[in-house]
């Protein structure tokens, strides 16, 4: 069970149903799209990690497996850019 946040050096904007990700101390983008936003979105509402591949699997009806491979994928890239942190606080 793990919890992530927002690094405090991020602009989040929402784009459709798209999110836009800045990372303010490099000026680098990054877009999520609809997976991606319904999986940041869910750690912005401290979602725990092993709870987000449910909703997506709901949402596109994909596997658990699939789901869950897309949701560590994703948060492995986020926390390697900087974009996501580790909650210490949390949990």
């Amino acid at each position: 069970m793990s919890h992530y946040k927002p690094n405090e050096e991020v602009v989040i904007r929402k784009v459709h149903q798209e999110i836009v990700l800045m990372d303010i101390s490099t000026g680098k983008y990054f877009c999520l799209n609809q997976t991606g936003a319904i999986i940041w979105e869910s750690i912005v509402l401290k979602i725990d990690s092993d709870n987000i591949p449910i909703q997506l699997m709901e949402k596109f009806s994909v596997s658990l497996n699939d789901a869950t491979q897309d949701t560590n994928d994703l948060i492995k890239v986020l926390l390697h850019k900087g974009l996501l942190l580790e909650d210490l606080q949390c949990g």
